[in-house]
C-alpha cells in the first residue's frame, strides 16, 4: 500500500486565507489580484509547491478569476480550492 506521504504528497503546505490577507475584504480587483498574486510568487520562491486556496466570503466566479491569476503567477505549483469542489474542474 502506498501511502500519500510515499508519493510525493507534501507532508505539510501553505493555506492562503483570504479572510487573513484582506480582513475587511477589497473591492478593486487590481489590487486583489496583485496582492494574491505576490504572495503566491513568495511563497514559490520559498519552494512551496502545493498551496490551499481558502475563500469562504466571495462566489465562485470571483474564487476561480483569483485561482486562474494565482496558477499564472507560479505556474509549476498545485493549487487547492477549499470548498470549491464545483471550481475544480474549471
Amino acid at each position: 500500500m502506498t501511502s500519500l506521504f510515499s508519493s510525493g504528497f507534501p507532508r505539510l503546505y501553505p493555506i492562503l486565507d483570504f479572510a487573513c490577507v484582506f480582513p475587511g475584504g477589497v473591492a478593486e480587483a487590481s489590487v486583489r489580484r496583485e496582492r494574491l498574486c505576490a504572495l503566491v510568487r513568495e511563497v514559490a520562491e520559498a519552494g512551496v509547491t502545493l498551496l490551499q486556496y481558502r475563500n469562504k466570503m466571495d462566489p465562485d466566479g470571483l474564487v476561480l478569476e483569483d485561482a486562474r491569476a494565482m496558477r499564472a503567477a507560479a505556474p509549476g505549483m498545485k493549487l487547492i480550492l477549499n470548498d470549491r469542489v464545483a471550481l475544480v474542474a474549471a
